[in-house]
């Protein structure tokens, strides 16, 4: 059986911003453009909107992931070349442990 929850329920948030947005003339859409990349400090947005000529693109597809937007990742604070040289240094112990690897094989060969 399911339990009602009308405290989690999105409607009357989602009905305000509606309401919001025809008192603003439709000039003040709620929420970012479909597909936007947003603030990595920004929480996924609960609306978002999209204009008809992105709707005809997307043969009048409404599925919401297609257009939902994207939080975008924190840049990393890591310098990109200690970064590089910590790969490198794995891609060596790989090599490293495939020869070791190889010698075994073709031993038992």
């Amino acid at each position: 059986e399911r339990v009602e929850t009308p405290e989690w329920n999105d409607v009357p948030d989602l009905l305000g911003q509606w309401n919001d947005y025809r008192q603003s003339g439709f000039k003040r859409p709620p929420g970012p453009v479909a597909s936007a990349l947003i603030d990595t400090s920004t929480d996924p947005p609960k609306c978002w909107w999209a204009d008809v000529k992105l709707l005809v693109e997307n043969d009048f597809n409404l599925a919401a992931g297609r257009y939902k937007p994207q939080v975008a990742e924190a840049v990393p604070e890591e310098d990109p070349a200690d970064l590089i040289r910590e790969v490198l240094g794995l891609e060596k112990e790989i090599t490293k442990g495939l020869e070791t690897l190889l010698v075994e094989v073709e031993g038992r060969q």
